[in-house]
């Protein structure tokens, strides 16, 4: 057991026995990793949670933005997971975020649908940010949803401004009427005396003073809240010098940066995630904070190192003929977590050739996230009763905002009376309990990250635990972590047909 502040890491039934040979394998990577700095080599995004200046540049945006209410994320992979992951878990148990919304795929009914949203939005009163994300600066899906996203945004804000001066220029129309029919009425009123009429006129004088004003007390807070123009709710995201850059530069957008060797499945910490979680208003401070704890334990070649001993049991899992490897949440504010550990591992880890390119080697695990206790009553049955061939993850929640069932309602005292007066977590408790029992008498090698609460912290602590984790198990494998070339070989067809 390794613990954290307030996580504890669970390998007894990991299948490791000892990890001492391993320990002396990976210590010289390791050393080289714990001397990675200024964003040198491939490891460069470890140094991303003590970068200052990251949080530096997006405060300065964020407080150049900050009439705005929605920001709109647009990126797909490693420009997006990451932030998708940590602000699903955190939505529902923080108050008072600011709404994010995610364009992460090239789909026409996907699109409509947030356009409708962002429509909503706008007439509402909102404004509204796009944050274009892509590290290369042309990613086909991304540049497809910003150009369809500003222009529908800049037509939804035209039509809006429009709405609005038709509705003043009638609230205008409407003063006039009632002004002409007060004069008619007044000009009936012969017998009104010259000291009512002086009276009047004064009267008059001083509301033309309190309208006056009001004008401009209006006039100043109008000046304060005063709506930017689109392209200064517009923030690139992308590589210094990709065409994306230099497009932000010339429109006036704002540009942050991605440190060349900071690969996108690994940028989270980074401005690609810091900016938007930094501006619904998640805790970035507290989220760095867990992830350079865990990062201090991981790179110490010690066999308490709890993410070499991670990627060990993976090691010996798929030597054991295990080709599946599966994030088994239990809290489905998780599930984003474990879709981007999927990419994180997959495509690190999925390669055709070794390290140096002298041999075919066709590593990788496929990996895949289930949810407790929903996938109890769908995979369970598989991954129990079936062939041994995933290894399990679990990670849990030890403490949630909880919901008691108070009592038994009244006619309902035989159904399971064992839940009642128990609280749903638990309920969730006993079950997950049960599962690891199961596991346990069917002799399925798995290892535990039990979190104590569900925040900033701990999100962070888990994942730059596994980016770490994933680094050293492509070193024992003898492949490249960090490029991915067998995914360019759709994207090359891809711009060969739209070249047509």
């Amino acid at each position: 057991m390794h613990e954290s502040k307030v996580i504890k890491l669970d390998f007894k039934h990991s299948g490791v026995n000892s990890v001492d040979k391993f320990v002396e394998f990976l210590k010289p990577t390791i050393e080289y990793m714990k001397h990675s700095k200024n964003y040198i080599n491939e490891y460069a995004s470890l140094n991303a949670i003590d970068d200052e200046q990251i949080i530096e540049d997006c405060l300065n945006v964020i407080e150049n933005i900050k009439g705005v209410d929605v920001l709109v994320v647009i990126g797909i992979g490693g420009s997006n997971l990451g932030t998708v992951a940590i602000y699903d878990a955190l939505k529902n148990v923080k108050e008072d975020l600011k709404l994010l919304l995610f364009a992460d795929t090239t789909d026409s009914l996907m699109l409509k649908s947030l356009i409708m949203e962002m429509r909503k939005l706008v007439f509402e009163g909102k404004q509204i940010a796009l944050n274009v994300i892509s590290k290369s600066g042309t990613t086909t899906e991304t540049l497809a949803n910003f150009y369809v996203l500003y222009d529908a945004l800049k037509q939804i804000e035209e039509e809006f401004e429009n709405k609005e001066k038709n509705s003043s220029k009638e609230n205008l129309q409407d003063k006039e009427s009632t002004k002409e029919e007060e004069e008619k009425n007044e000009d009936v009123l012969e017998d009104k005396s010259e000291d009512k009429i002086d009276q009047k006129e004064e009267g008059e004088e001083e509301n033309k003073e309190s309208e006056e004003t009001h004008k401009e007390f209006i006039s100043s807070v109008d000046e304060e809240n005063l709506k930017l123009p689109l392209d200064k709710r517009i923030i690139v995201t992308t590589d210094k010098g990709s065409k994306l850059y230099i497009l932000g530069r010339q429109k006036g957008f704002y540009v942050l940066t991605i440190p060349k060797l900071v690969g996108g499945r690994y940028s989270v910490f980074s401005n690609v995630g810091i900016f938007p979680l930094m501006f619904s208003g998640i805790e970035v401070g507290n989220l760095l904070d867990g992830a350079k704890d865990i990062k201090s334990q991981c790179l110490k070649a010690t066999n308490k190192n709890p993410a070499l001993i991670s990627a060990t049991s993976l090691y010996l899992a798929q030597k054991r003929g295990q080709r599946v490897v599966n994030m088994f949440v239990f809290s489905s504010q998780l599930f984003n977590v474990g879709q981007w550990y999927r990419q994180l591992f997959a495509e690190s880890l999925g390669k055709k050739m070794n390290a140096n390119n002298s041999k075919e080697v066709r590593t990788g695990m496929v990996p895949t996230c289930s949810v407790g206790s929903t996938d109890l009553h769908s995979v369970a049955q598989l991954y129990l009763g079936g062939p041994n061939m995933t290894y399990h993850q679990f990670i849990t929640i030890k403490e949630v905002e909880d919901i008691t069932i108070s009592k038994i309602p009244s006619g309902f005292e035989l159904l399971l009376p064992s839940i009642f007066e128990k609280s749903v977590h638990t309920i969730m408790g006993a079950i997950y309990g049960g599962v690891e029992q199961a596991f346990i008498n069917e002799k399925i090698p798995f290892d535990g990250f039990h979190m104590e609460h569900l925040n900033e912290y701990t999100l962070g602590t888990l994942m730059q635990f596994k980016m770490i984790e994933v680094m050293l198990l492509a070193k024992l494998w003898g492949i490249n972590a960090f490029d991915q070339p067998s995914v360019e070989l759709y994207k090359e067809e891809t711009r060969k047909l739209l070249d047509k």
